[in-house]
């Protein structure tokens, strides 16, 4: 292989991730084990202490992910001082997200029925991770019971158990949100700057290829001859025009030797 004295760097792409550093003060009273789809029970008991407090807040939390995260709260109820049982169902929330669709009664997220493992459930609040719904609780409650499960319509996907993985908590006082997703900027900066990089003396970043020479690079390497070789994997290449042929390996030249890659071939493509 040749050796170079210029790193060179392919260009980025412009999403933007805001991170979230502050600890989150706000600690549940209860909390479930993660469920995925392979999780059994598929129903799991979830009972908080709310003696005192004047507030409740449920909340499902997508692990960093919503895909397939159908989440159903069974059967909740408030138990109050005098023992008697008042359905959650019953008392209005102030507020109520759902990651995707929407906070139902009676309903999961989607609008079809609450299906835990083929059998309906009744009563139950569907909703989807990332949810939180939050109550002004009446006087004399005691305790939070539920049922807590993933709702059949997250379970299967292509015919094998999904990505579902989702953990339910309960909040007396309303935690955090969640920090934003990732999402794509149109006006970010295509490339990083090169000041961002610290290099040891004699050596330098610069721009040598980008994008339409190459796409979505899994694996590079250059040559003797100072060409580099491209393998590409273009995800969910046959949506929105991206590629409809397959996989390529391309082969990037600096043919007029002025520091940036001018010509881009075909090596083999699937």
């Amino acid at each position: 292989m040749k050796s170079i004295s210029t790193l060179s760097f392919v260009a980025a792409f412009g999403l933007t991730i805001q991170l979230s550093t502050a600890a989150d003060p706000v600690k549940p009273v209860a909390e479930s084990p993660v469920l995925t789809s392979t999780s059994k029970p598929r129903l799991v008991e979830l009972k908080a202490d709310l003696a005192g407090a004047k507030e409740l807040h449920l909340l499902v939390d997508d692990l960093n992910g919503n895909s397939c995260d159908w989440a159903d709260w069974v059967d909740p109820v408030l138990v109050m001082k005098d023992g008697t049982r008042r359905s959650l169902t019953e008392l209005k929330w102030t507020a109520a997200k759902s990651g995707s669709g929407k906070v139902n009664v009676g309903k999961n997220s989607m609008g079809g029925g609450v299906l835990v493992d083929g059998k309906p459930q009744s009563p139950a609040i569907g909703t989807h991770a990332f949810s939180l719904i939050s109550y002004t609780l009446p006087d004399g409650v005691e305790r939070f019971e539920s049922r807590v499960a993933i709702d059949d319509g997250g379970m299967i996907r292509g015919d094998k158990a999904s990505n579902a993985k989702l953990k339910f908590a309960v909040y007396t006082q309303k935690p955090a949100d969640p920090p934003p997703p990732v999402t794509y900027d149109p006006n970010a900066p295509k490339l990083v700057p090169a000041e961002m990089f610290s290099v040891p003396d004699g050596l330098e970043v610069t721009v040598w290829a980008t994008s339409p020479l190459l796409s979505n690079p899994t694996n590079i390497d250059f040559d003797a001859e100072g060409r580099l070789w491209v393998a590409e994997g273009v995800n969910y290449r046959g949506k929105g025009g991206r590629r409809k042929e397959g996989d390529r390996i391309v082969v990037l030249e600096d043919a007029d030797h002025d520091g940036k890659a001018d010509k881009s071939e075909v090596f083999v493509q699937e």
